[in-house]
């Protein structure tokens, strides 16, 4: 127990007696404030202690350690820590990482106090008065003067960071990964006492160590789903020392036919679905080295929904991306073989007869793409065609994270019956005029109309 004038009193016997130790602490002036103490977690005898003496007008830093029950001290205080301190604070897992709050910001040790190195990052030179760590969640929380509460987000890769880690030039470090929550956003108006925070982060974190900065050669970040196929390239970081990347484990959002009028109702299909909950691997490609390590998609523990309630979603939501997809394809199929008529229509080679064939076929073609989407400026909250009432449906479903109503599952089948139905007439033109038009083409040495494959295109998608 520390006081105010400068006394730290040690009892071994639940209180029955105490013994004033702070004689036994070299280089500390007497009635010096005992600002904290702190028992350790691993080795009995062992405690932490703090002094403050600015109101002595005495700014030196006193941090110490005994391991004997306070017979003697260790100062802790290094050239790094140039202010007072308030309090100093043994990690629950590692007994080798220390926090220190002092006068001027955060101060951490990973060699139990032989090295003090300043937190900085988002954390101002502001008063660290007081400190604790989240048992479950592994946050460092800081109290401190004149700029509230202060988290630093899971202190796990801090915990790694050994003597045998740092000596490493590229290692992995275990960090919490991201658990979707459901948390409501900023509300309107707001009251002067009103708390206002950042909601817990989506993104699934990469943590990792570099024994040096990356310089010569590319450095990449890629994660894999379970088949081994890429579906992510993420922003690598490559200075020296603990770097973190996130991934957003949403899917693109889905293609759709392009025009220059963007109905209302396409604004719903903006966002892509959820990755499936599941493992993960990211690899990390540094010059010649690659690294790999796994991470893992968690589901919302929010939801209250039955498993076949969340298929069910997946299933339908996925139908709804695969059908924009498939309309998107279609509508390229369509201009590829508009673009490429409509420029041998222009040759002198080409007989009139196979041009009167390209006038048929791309006036049917336009008709088809007028079926297809709201292609003209007007009443675009209002307009629907096909791609408007795909859009609609996939994005109405992909907010709402329960079960689609029976009447949206049917609607889905409707619509992919309709694209089925287009699909049929679209492949029914090609078949009436194009091999005619091809074969024209040929005997007047002009290149063939070339249509993009369905691999091509889902390849472009990759880029």
């Amino acid at each position: 127990m520390g006081t105010d004038d400068g006394n730290l009193q040690v009892t071994r016997d639940g209180g029955k007696n105490w013994v004033n130790v702070s004689g036994n602490i070299p280089g500390l002036p007497s009635n010096t404030w005992c600002s904290s103490v702190y028992p350790g977690r691993f080795e009995k005898g062992t405690a932490y202690a703090t002094f403050d003496g600015h109101r002595n007008n005495d700014i030196t830093p006193y941090v110490y350690k005994t391991i004997d029950y306070g017979n003697t001290w260790t100062s802790l205080a290094d050239e790094n820590i140039t202010s007072h301190c308030y309090k100093v604070l043994e990690d629950l897992v590692n007994p080798d990482l220390l926090f220190v709050g002092t006068e001027f910001g955060l101060f951490i040790s990973l060699d139990g106090g032989g090295y003090c190195a300043q937190f900085k990052g988002e954390l101002p030179n502001v008063s660290v008065m007081d400190m604790v760590i989240h048992p479950r969640d592994h946050d460092l929380v800081l109290g401190t003067h004149g700029r509230g509460v202060y988290i630093i987000d899971d202190i796990a890769p801090l915990r790694e960071l050994t003597p045998d880690v740092m000596d490493e030039d590229f290692i992995f470090l275990e960090q919490r990964s991201a658990i979707p929550m459901n948390v409501p956003g900023y509300q309107w108006p707001y009251l002067d006492d009103e708390f206002r925070g950042n909601n817990p982060i989506s993104a699934i974190p990469v943590t990792y160590f570099m024994k040096k900065r990356h310089i010569f050669g590319k450095m990449s970040i890629e994660v894999y789903d379970q088949e081994g196929k890429k579906i992510a390239e993420l922003p690598s970081v490559s200075r020296k020392g603990v770097n973190n990347t996130y991934w957003q484990a949403i899917m693109k959002p889905p293609r759709a036919p392009k025009t220059e009028a963007i109905p209302f109702h396409m604004l719903f299909a903006m966002q892509g679905p959820e990755y499936p909950i599941g493992e993960y691997t990211v690899k990390v490609t540094k010059g010649k080295n690659v690294y790999e390590t796994n991470i893992q998609v968690y589901e919302n523990p929010d939801l209250p929904y039955t498993a076949e309630e969340k298929k069910l979603r997946r299933e339908t939501v996925m139908k709804g991306y695969g059908l924009l997809e498939n309309l998107a394809y279609l509508d390229r199929r369509m201009n590829d073989v508009i673009e490429q008529t409509t420029g041998l229509s222009g040759s002198t080679d080409l007989k009139s007869s196979a041009k009167k064939k390209i006038t048929a076929l791309n006036s049917e073609l336009e008709e088809v793409k007028d079926r297809l989407m709201v292609r003209k400026f007007g009443d675009l909250r209002g307009d629907a065609e096909l791609r408007e009432n795909v859009g609609f449906l996939y994005g109405t479903m992909i907010m709402y994270p329960g079960r689609p109503t029976n009447s949206q599952i049917r609607r889905m089948n409707d619509l992919y019956l309709q694209f089925e139905s287009m699909e049929d007439v679209v492949d029914g033109i090609f078949i009436k005029y194009l091999d005619g038009i091809n074969s024209q083409a040929v005997k007047a040495g002009l290149e063939t109309v070339k249509i993009t494959t369905r691999e091509e295109f889902d390849a472009e998608k990759e880029k």
